[in-house]
């Protein structure tokens, strides 16, 4: 699976089959190439302990499929490219600076 290309996000389930979501997400982070994906969350639990439980892996967001739009997953996924592209920009400009 880490073998192939690194995506630009990451769309996870917290229910699947063969791995949870959060034992996946573990898996992920300890993979260096893998480890800054941003992933997303969508979920039929809105238990509040497994919410905690991502957020501190590192999750950007967590949709619950009851209240999921493609419209507001849209927005979201812009908003995290969004962050994204400003913190790659200031590490360039702070690595620019220091050379």
């Amino acid at each position: 699976m880490m073998r192939h290309q690194v995506p630009d996000l990451i769309l996870l389930d917290m229910l699947m089959p063969a791995m949870d979501g959060p034992t996946f997400l573990k898996l992920i982070r300890r993979h260096q190439d893998w480890a800054h994906v941003p992933v997303v969350i969508m979920s039929a639990v809105a238990d509040e302990c497994n919410v905690r439980n991502v957020a501190a892996l590192g999750v950007r967001d967590y949709l619950l499929k009851a209240g999921f739009s493609l419209p507001m997953l849209r927005k979201r996924i812009a908003n995290i490219s969004s962050r994204c592209t400003t913190r790659m920009n200031r590490r360039a400009r702070g690595a620019g600076d220091a050379g």
